[in-house]
């Protein structure tokens, strides 16, 4: 807290009194979107993204993004995408991605017979210690 805080609160204090001195909200706009735009979006994602020209039904925060911007002409990155469906309370899942050509016997093979001979072995069942100057106390 700085004096010049100091200061000001005591100057509203004694203006005041106790109300003044509550707090005022949050800073910042509160959003681009309106209520009835809010309601709208959430109208739209729950259709599918495939609904919105999309090629299959994930809505990822980039075309959540894009969608307030073809709806509303209004910019939103995909950072504030993320924000706003915080806030809407939709959960923000990342999809996982697979290589088209991935063999999962292959991988479970591999997984199997090679790793384990890759693999470095373990250290010494007794107890070390780290100084080299110093023998470990048993």
């Amino acid at each position: 807290m700085t004096r010049k805080s100091a200061y000001e609160w005591h100057r509203a204090w004694q203006a005041g009194g106790r109300v003044a001195l509550a707090s005022k909200g949050s800073a910042g706009g509160g959003g681009k979107l309106t209520e009835e735009q809010l309601v709208r979006l959430e109208a739209a994602l729950e259709e599918d993204a495939a609904a919105h020209g999309w090629s299959d039904q994930r809505w990822a925060a980039p075309r959540v993004a894009v969608l307030i911007a073809e709806m509303f002409r209004i910019s939103y990155t995909s950072r504030g995408a993320v924000y706003l469906l915080r806030r809407l309370g939709w959960s923000f899942q990342v999809p996982a991605h697979h290589a088209v050509r991935r063999d999962e016997a292959r991988i479970a093979e591999w997984t199997r017979r090679v790793w384990p001979a890759m693999k470095a072995p373990g250290r010494p069942g007794s107890r070390g210690w780290s100084s080299p100057t110093s023998p470990a106390r048993v």
